[in-house]
């Protein structure tokens, strides 16, 4: 009897033992499996990417301040966000041309487009734009115009995706965010905002009228780059806020010193520093900053050249 149950008792602690094991080895392949399970996770957020082209029509350089814009002058402040005030448009500083040009990467000499209007006859865009690229390299984009001759930016193209409301931005922060989904990985978004613009032809630039809309118009680029961040919280987001064009008096046409002076502000929420090599470049070096964002390494046929120490953007952002 003695015996046996001796041999039980071994019987019990080898089972014991064998159970203990089984939870140690068990918890081992959870902890593996989860960490395996959220790095790849983590990879595929890595690989999910938004950027966001805000072009406001008419802003100057001359109407950045603290108090006029309180939002954008914090970004142009931080030493870690890319940004210039020194940005220069087309010597003819008009919508149309200028915003070609941004989109295309693309003197005015070589997209040929002179005139400032959308005629019925005018033939569609037929170069590359930023649209084409982003299509060809698997990104989904939106456009929301708030002047309907814009739409020639977009070389014929139609859809959902894009949006032509000709109001203010007061009323228009809605419909960009019911227009934009968050359904696709890699999207970029071109924004055109008109208030500046409209102000400045019908009241001056630099008048009340024009830099009390420009404050309101800052807060509601504030309030949609927090609602991107929300939406789009697993993204890496970028944001760009640019102008076509400044303004003297009540025009813009002429090429004048501030007509010409325009913002360039590059930004995520996690920026490191960068190096300008010069800060004059010109607005069809935006097109650049936006392929290099999306990956696109063929720009050698294009005019614009970043002339930016981007290898700082590559390291830590992985472009």
């Amino acid at each position: 009897m003695k015996e046996q149950k001796k041999l039980s008792k071994g019987i019990r602690v080898l089972i014991y033992i064998g159970i203990l094991i089984s939870v140690i080895v068990g918890i081992f392949l959870f902890s593996y499996l989860g960490t395996s399970v959220k790095e790849e996770n983590t990879e595929i957020q890595k690989n999910k990417r938004i950027v966001v082209l805000v072009s406001i029509d008419g802003l100057g350089s001359n109407l950045l301040s603290s108090t006029n814009t309180p939002f954008l002058q914090s970004l142009i402040d931080d030493k870690e966000i890319l940004s210039t005030l020194e940005m220069k448009t087309l010597v003819q500083s008009e919508t149309m041309p200028s915003h070609i040009s941004m989109v295309t990467g693309l003197t005015q000499n070589h997209h040929g487009f002179y005139t400032n209007t959308l005629e019925e006859d005018t033939p569609i865009l037929d170069k590359d734009t930023i649209f084409d690229y982003a299509l060809d390299n698997g990104y989904s984009y939106y456009a929301f115009l708030t002047k309907s001759k814009l739409i020639y930016l977009l070389g014929g193209k139609e859809g959902e995706n894009i949006v032509i409301k000709e109001e203010y931005s007061d009323t228009v922060m809605d419909d960009i965010d019911t227009m934009v989904e968050d359904e696709e990985e890699r999207i970029l978004v071109f924004i055109h905002l008109k208030d500046i613009d409209s102000y400045g032809h019908e009241y001056g630039w630099e008048s009340k009228e024009q830099l009390s809309v420009l404050k309101e118009l800052d807060r509601e680029l504030e309030l949609m780059v927090d609602d991107f961040r929300d939406e789009y919280s697993d993204y890496e987001r970028y944001f760009i806020f640019t102008a076509d064009h400044g303004g003297e008096g009540k025009q813009h046409s002429d090429g004048c010193y501030d007509c010409r002076r325009i913002p360039f502000i590059l930004f995520n929420d996690d920026s490191p520093s960068y190096n300008f090599k010069n800060f004059t470049f010109s607005i069809y070096d935006v097109a650049c900053v936006v392929l290099k964002l999306m990956h696109v390494t063929e720009t050698e046929h294009l005019d614009c050249v970043l002339d930016t120490d981007f290898s700082i953007v590559n390291e830590e952002f992985g472009i």
